[in-house]
């Protein structure tokens, strides 16, 4: 193997780390987020047991569920 050939194998692993380390917080980011925004059923049965009773069909939460 040359000295070229060798250089440009430590190029291409660097550039994979790169690429791994970048696809993992990637990864992170997206599933992070939307594990965070995870509801938990009972608290949105709550909230709709204390809110539907103050929709009225002129605001935008009566709107859109009518």
């Amino acid at each position: 193997m040359t000295s070229l050939h060798k250089q440009l194998l430590a190029q291409m692993r660097s550039k994979v780390v790169h690429l791994e380390e970048e696809n993992a917080l990637l990864r992170q980011r997206f599933f992070g987020r939307k594990s965070e925004q995870t509801i938990d059923p009972a608290k949105l049965h709550a909230w709709m047991d204390k809110t539907l009773p103050q929709v009225t069909a002129q605001n935008a939460l009566g709107k859109a569920i009518s």
